[in-house]
């Protein structure tokens, strides 16, 4: 069947059209209930990945590290009324559900320098002042306690909150528990803040969850009076919009189906299609009001004009997205494949039913679309000036080259947040507190499996252990040699017992612990050392240093090594991110410049038609490395998003020029599309700068240079291609 008779269909039966797609939609609707939010490390990293691999191996062997921390500020601490008020509060939370154990100054044993152990306040019946003041002058030099669950000025104190299990929904449920416990009438004076993995995690989903909403909502309704502006009518207007809801809902319902989840990453998909749609149907709609002629053949021979640069389009920014399709971060392959889905989809809508809905809604609106931009003298402006647009290009690569030099990937979690967020407050807050509030493990194992030899142990840490604490950002460790020294200190010829009851306390296995340092009966140790929150450059110059130490004590090699931890798993990002950047923006540029050939049937016109497109994209980046803009799990995105999009105004200009770049056709393209062209950046210009309102430092910066390029990209087609299209037309013919 020719084209022009499948295009026709939905304009001949334009009311059976609208039904059979609104079924189709209303069909695919119903799995959308269990659409969830996810930004859980089991949705970042696959299985496979050696670094998440020993994360898991950690939490197997000393519990999960995704846990609450409640710190408060109480001046009275070690009195009566504060003692009581932290007893009280363990008990809540110990009674919570979703709590696994809730840990913290009333519920830790009482370790005399003389051997003697008392029993945790919270199971002492009766203390008194006096009692009190004794015990916080031995909490207080017990290097298990200062700094971790008392201040050392003793008016702070920690609580660590387990989850009963390692899963999302429980993190939610636990996080809502200990909330409304806070805000209860007994402890909503308590001057606390809230931190911990689990805490920020829940961060992410709600701020994930509240943008990815309102962000869509706000696009829409600044596109949508720009759509008003631009075609005149409401019941134009609205015809993007209803293609953009039928598209997300299918979208949606394939991306449910599959059982994925929404993530900070992939909340930016929903703004992409709504752009992309947009673009679209600015096109189609134009050409079919333009035609002048309202009967089928007219109308078809019109859709049949536009419907092959708005499938090259599509296709070309499909593909920038789908390049993140072999990515092994997770949410970057979910956004890829699902947005690359999405517009692929909305082509599909825009060629079938935008036509049907323009037959039913279009009767009575204005000949003319658009916004009159006065371009029809700009082509000659351009040709009089070629030698400066060409000038000012190269100065344009050279430091767009420059500054791309200077990019360097950053993922850490608390800077994702903007300063003033309260994640970003509370962490500076238990810095000044606490000293030291971000943890790393160093995991240490046998390489013959067996149980670690304790005195051999203390001899491989003692070599390196005062290089660890001499280091910067490290504030504080706890490590076997920690325990072994508490051990020998308390251990006597009254006292025997007291080196089993420490080394106890210290294992995973006894449900009572205080630290988990040993596991797997003692096949396992580990180092569990807090620094100051470091960028994850710092952390992984920080875990180099560990190997490098830990390798060069271990002269007889006999011991297995590796730095792991929630904090620390984020520095693989890292790795990865720089990883996407290059293959992406390579398979993207590949996959392109071939569509360009076919389009183009020539390999001198495709790269023409490349070099404005890149130049934008280079020249983004390279403001990024200007500025310190760091690569993140977002911001890799904006090269190939950037370049699919920036390509749709090249392949719309090329189009109407019909393989003749001489100056006139050059000019009745930009007569015929120009409107359109100028209009759609200015589009995809105001939406994305959105996400400039984001608390997400990452979405930010995503609108802000994907709006930039947007701008850029058009400044370069209108003015470089037309220069580089003209003279390879009459280099070709030896004019």
């Amino acid at each position: 069947m020719r084209l022009e008779q499948i295009l026709s269909k939905p304009l001949k039966h334009a009311k059976i059209t609208v039904f059979i797609f609104l079924l189709l939609v209303a069909v695919c609707a119903m799995p959308l209930k269990h659409l969830r939010m996810n930004n859980n490390l089991e949705v970042w990293f696959s299985k496979d990945n050696p670094a998440y691999s020993d994360y898991l191996k950690r939490n197997e062997l000393f519990g999960t590290d995704y846990n609450l921390v409640i710190a408060y500020k109480n001046s009275d601490l070690f009195t009566i009324q504060g003692i009581t008020e932290n007893i009280q509060l363990l008990q809540f939370l110990n009674n919570l559900p979703s709590v696994k154990r809730a840990t913290g100054l009333a519920s830790l044993p009482v370790i005399f320098s003389n051997g003697i152990v008392l029993p945790p306040l919270n199971e002492t019946k009766t203390f008194t002042e006096e009692h009190l003041l004794k015990i916080k002058q031995n909490v207080m030099t017990n290097k298990l306690y200062l700094h971790q669950v008392i201040s050392e000025d003793g008016q702070k104190t920690a609580i660590v909150v387990q989850p009963i299990n390692e899963d999302i929904n429980t993190y939610r449920e636990l996080a809502a528990q200990v909330d409304e416990l806070l805000n209860s009438k007994d402890f909503s004076s308590l001057n606390n803040h809230l931190s911990g993995a689990l805490y920020i995690l829940i961060e992410f989903d709600k701020t994930s969850t509240q943008e990815s909403v309102a962000f869509m909502i706000l696009c829409m309704v600044v596109i949508f009076l720009l759509c008003i502006l631009y075609f005149k009518r409401i019941r134009i207007a609205i015809i993007p919009f209803i293609i953009f809801f039928a598209t997300m809902i299918v979208t949606y319902s394939v991306f449910t189906k599959t059982n994925n989840a929404l993530s900070m990453v992939s909340s930016i998909m929903p703004i992409i299609i709504m752009i992309i749609v947009t673009a679209l149907n600015m096109h189609i709609l134009q050409h079919l009001q333009s035609s002048g002629d309202r009967s089928l053949h007219g109308l078809t021979k019109a859709l049949v004009g536009v419907i092959k640069p708005c499938f090259l389009a599509s296709i070309t920014t499909a593909v920038a997205l789908f390049a993140f399709c072999s990515s092994s971060i997770g949410v970057l392959r979910v956004l890829g494949i699902f947005t690359a889905l999405g517009i692929i989809i909305a082509f599909i809508f825009s060629s079938l039913l935008s036509p049907a809905l323009y037959v039913l809604l279009s009767k009575n609106v204005p000949i003319n679309f658009g916004w009159a931009w006065h371009q029809s003298n700009l082509l000659k402006h351009i040709f009089n000036h070629k030698s400066k647009i060409i000038f000012l290009s190269l100065i344009f690569i050279i430091f767009s080259i420059l500054g791309l030099l200077q990019l360097t990937p950053e993922t850490d979690q608390i800077r994702q947040f903007k300063k003033s967020h309260q994640i970003r407050v509370t962490a500076d807050t238990l810095q000044a507190w606490f000293k030291g509030i971000q943890p790393v493990d160093y995991i240490i194992s046998s390489t013959n499996n067996e149980a670690l030899q304790i005195n051999q142990l203390n001899t491989f840490l003692e070599e390196f252990e005062d290089k660890i604490l001499s280091s910067n950002k490290v504030e504080k460790l706890i490590s076997p040699l920690t325990i072994n020294r508490l051990a020998n200190d308390l251990t006597t010829a009254f006292t025997p017992w007291m080196r089993d009851v420490i080394f106890s306390m210290a294992s995973a296995e006894n449900k009572n612990n205080i630290y988990s340092i040993f596991a797997d009966s003692m096949r396992y140790a580990r180092m569990h050392i807090w620094s100051q929150w470091m960028t994850n450059q710092e952390m992984i110059s920080l875990a180099d240093s560990l190997m490098e130490w830990g390798k060069f004590a271990d002269i007889k090699n006999r011991y297995k090594l590796s730095v792991t931890g929630s904090s620390f798993i984020y520095t693989e990002l890292n790795r990865i991110v720089f990883e996407n950047q290059v293959t992406s923006v390579l398979f993207c540029f590949v996959i392109i410049f071939i569509i360009f050939i076919i389009f183009t049937r020539s390999l001198v016109y495709a790269i023409m038609a490349m070099i404005p497109n890149i130049f934008p994209v280079c020249f983004t980046l390279g403001l990024m490395g200007w500025f310190s803009i760091p690569l993140d799990v977002v911001t890799v995105v904006i090269a190939a998003v950037t370049l699919g999009i920036s390509v749709d105004d090249t392949i719309h200009f090329m189009h109407g020029c019909g393989r003749n770049y001489t100056f006139n056709s050059m000019k009745r393209s930009i007569e015929i599309n120009g409107s359109a062209i100028i209009s759609t950046s200015l589009f995809i210009s105001v939406g994305f700068i959105i996400l400039v309102l984001s608390r997400f430092i990452p979405l930010i910066y995503f609108g802000l240079f994907v709006s930039l390029n947007a701008l850029f990209a058009l400044i370069f087609d209108l003015t470089l291609l037309p220069i580089l299209l003209n003279y390879q037309y009459y280099r070709q013919r030896g004019k």
